[in-house]
């Protein structure tokens, strides 16, 4: 009878703590976190000693899963291991002295971007119009025939871009926005469909051209440009970074749909810094944005997002 007893209870205890369960209903002033030391690990069991997932970042949002509780005493601090997760779906355990809430925030950046590549830093339609106006005007290698959009190329070829239309709407148009580095070598087209659209950067050296996700910002030594996309419902969320050298442009770092991203900057010729942006509507309070900082480097010959 009392080994039925004691198996009984250990059967409960481990319903009620097991890390799966994570359905619980917890409030959004309750449920977001912020690391609040310079790295702290992310561990598989609630335990000092248990193994590390990732190193988390100072100020990395996290999000509690569940309302698991373990109480422990850590070098002289009380506290509890709670169960999170990133917003990559990375789980595991923290130690939550070493955390503060995260709170709603206005952000606190300018709408106006350095190096961003375009005549407009605020992005209007009637900016955009008298910018493409001024391309037009200014180089003589850019021109509109009818539905088409041609480009020169530095060998004489032309690019062309054909504009499709159906009835009274548009369904694809191409618009020259900028033309940019290394004897105007590159041209930036706005690329809009019926709903959304993005942006293409052609190169006339090599007469290629290649996708954006938006509007470029150039590294201080224009070897690279760096595409952040929070967009909407109808366009690609995402980072890209793409090398610009003596050979055709092409992208060397790519991240699609794992979190939004709501602005970029690059803190140097091989750091580039990303919010990392949450909404949650069910604030009491709805004024601002949960945002964190991720930074990207270029190590090892290639571009990596740090934890």
């Amino acid at each position: 009878m009392k080994k039925i007893l004691t198996f009984t209870f250990i059967l409960i205890f481990q319903l009620f703590t097991c890390k799966e369960n994570v359905n619980n209903e917890i409030s959004a002033e309750d449920k977001y976190y912020k690391v609040n030391v310079s790295a702290l690990n992310l561990r598989k069991e609630p335990s000092i000693s248990s193994d590390k997932i990732i190193s988390l970042k100072k100020n990395r949002i996290l999000i509690r899963a569940n309302k698991f509780e373990k109480y422990d005493l850590i070098e002289g601090v009380s506290g509890k291991w709670i169960y999170v997760s990133t917003y990559e779906k990375t789980f595991g355990y923290v130690f939550e002295p070493y955390l503060k809430k995260a709170k709603l925030e206005k952000p606190y950046w300018e709408s106006e971007t350095p190096n961003i590549l375009s005549l407009c830093n605020k992005q209007t339609n009637d900016c955009f119009k008298k910018q493409t106006e001024y391309i037009f005007n200014k180089y003589k290698f850019i021109s509109k025939t009818g539905n088409n959009l041609n480009i020169v190329g530095f060998d004489g070829s032309v690019g062309t871009f054909e504009d499709k239309r159906e009835f009274e709407d548009s369904i694809e148009i191409h618009t020259p926005l900028e033309v940019f580095f290394k004897d105007e070598r590159y041209v930036l087209i706005d690329f809009s469909l019926y709903e959304g659209g993005s942006f293409i950067l052609y190169d006339r050296k090599f007469n290629k051209s290649i996708q954006l996700l938006d509007i470029p910002i150039s590294s201080p030594n224009k070897e690279f440009l760096l595409v952040v996309s929070s967009a909407d419902a109808y366009n690609t969320v995402g980072v890209q970074i793409v090398e610009l050298s003596e050979l055709e442009p092409k992208s060397v770092f790519q991240f699609k749909n794992k979190w939004r991203p709501c602005l970029g900057s690059w803190n140097s010729d091989v750091e580039v810094k990303v919010y990392e942006c949450f909404e949650d509507y069910s604030f009491k309070n709805n004024n601002g944005v949960l945002y964190s900082e991720r930074i990207i480097q270029f190590k090892n010959d290639s571009w990596k997002l740090l934890p």
